[in-house]
């Protein structure tokens, strides 16, 4: 599966605080980080569904008919929607973790869509339409804060 991955690490000392945690602190870090997973998803959908698109022009393709793809650079234009539907989130059972992932396939079902627009194709015929890692960096601030603001909120 194509996937990105945002992680929260300081090493033997966040181990530790995080065995340590109670429940009342658990239950306010996962509504972060389900808050966390969904702005992420959501925003990583808006990129393909709101372009910009300043690539070739597509004649009767999709829903929409006559549309524009996205060009080198731009996060994957909306065409068939399977990237969109592709776009999933999960909580992780049993951890404190969720995933956000694009389960998307090629054709031949043989390589994951999301991760060649993403990062390209290795012959070069594909070039990165990046939406995932965008996304990422703008959320990255934000889900620091909404962590410290949950452990401050438990310990209250």
């Amino acid at each position: 599966m194509s996937r990105t991955e945002l992680r929260l690490e300081g090493g033997p000392e966040l181990e530790r605080a995080l065995k340590e945690l109670t429940p009342e602190m658990e239950r306010e870090i996962e509504k972060a980080l389900d808050k966390t997973g969904l702005t992420l998803r959501g925003d990583i959908i808006k990129r393909y569904q709101r372009g910009p698109a300043t690539g070739e022009p597509r004649s009767g393709k999709g829903r929409a008919g006559a549309s524009r793809a996205s060009a080198p650079g731009e996060a994957p234009m909306t065409d068939s929607g399977d990237l969109v539907r592709g776009t999933v989130y999960n909580r992780v059972p049993g951890e404190l973790a969720v995933e956000v992932e694009n389960t998307t396939k090629t054709k031949d079902g043989r390589h994951f869509y999301g991760f060649i627009l993403e990062f390209g194709s290795r012959d070069g015929r594909i070039k990165e339409r990046p939406a995932w890692r965008p996304a990422i960096e703008k959320i990255r601030p934000r889900f620091v804060g909404w962590i410290e603001d949950a452990i401050k909120k438990a310990i209250r």
